[in-house]
């Protein structure tokens, strides 16, 4: 069930309590390094002769940031910390400077820049979505278990694939579209950050009495398949054994 727009909105105001019910100790600073700090430290390099890209310690501190906001996994930043310098610095700036070139908030070229970022090991489309919404959060929303529940109405298990994260990304842009006929704050980045703050308090038993399951209106409509990409991605890629 997908949160309605005056839930979702009561929820966003909640975030910063429901980083301290996941996580107190260290979830905060994270969160608050991940949306500000580095992405500030990105769009500096943008801006720059170098370009955008993320450096080897901070691809492994977003892999931190995901695992304590998420479900833990401790083998994930160690795979990580095996790709090297080098190739972080350049398949992130390859997906970032992809983005650069696409057109302002076309949703369609997801599939393909999930794809290049996810050429870094122990990087899955999950992960991958997190530099997509770092560099583009207005467009692009993390993949989180939250976000696919909540905010697709997913019933069955979640599949984190980079065709998933289309889907997904279609299915958030039209709730942010449909919403914008009431009152509404969201952007991509907001409505994850809602529909995550939603699963913790209801996690928790947190949830107010205004803020208890109401499902969001939708259209009659099926939601759109992804158009094809443009412009295409390098489609070479070595097989491996798949991350979130």
């Amino acid at each position: 069930m997908i949160p309605s727009v005056e839930v979702r909105n009561a929820c966003l105001k909640r975030y910063d309590e429901a980083l301290d019910l996941k996580n107190a100790k260290s979830l905060p600073k994270l969160d608050k390094w991940y949306r500000i700090e580095l992405r500030d430290e990105v769009n500096k390099r943008a801006k720059s002769k170098s370009g955008p890209y993320i450096t080897l310690d901070e691809l492994v501190n977003l892999v931190g940031w995901k695992t304590t906001r998420g479900k833990f996994r401790p083998t994930l930043k160690g795979l990580a910390r095996r790709n090297t310098e080098e190739e972080v610095r350049q398949i992130s700036k390859e997906g970032f400077e992809f983005l650069q070139q696409s057109p302002e908030n076309d949703i369609t070229v997801a599939r393909s820049a999930i794809d290049i970022v996810s050429k870094l090991k122990g990087v899955g489309p999950a992960t991958a979505s997190a530099l997509l919404a770092l560099f583009k959060p207005k467009t692009f929303p993390y993949m989180s278990d939250e976000a696919l529940l909540y905010g697709t109405g997913l019933t069955d298990k979640p599949k984190y694939t980079p065709i998933e994260y289309q889907k997904m990304t279609v299915h958030i842009d039209d709730q942010i579209r449909n919403g914008k006929e009431q009152p509404c704050l969201e952007d991509a980045e907001q409505f994850e950050k809602a529909v995550w703050a939603y699963g913790i308090l209801k996690l928790n038993d947190k949830l107010n009495e205004d803020e208890k399951p109401t499902e969001a209106a939708t259209t009659k409509r099926k939601s759109p398949e992804p158009k094809e990409e443009t412009p295409t991605a390098p489609s070479t890629k070595t097989k491996r054994k798949r991350t979130r």
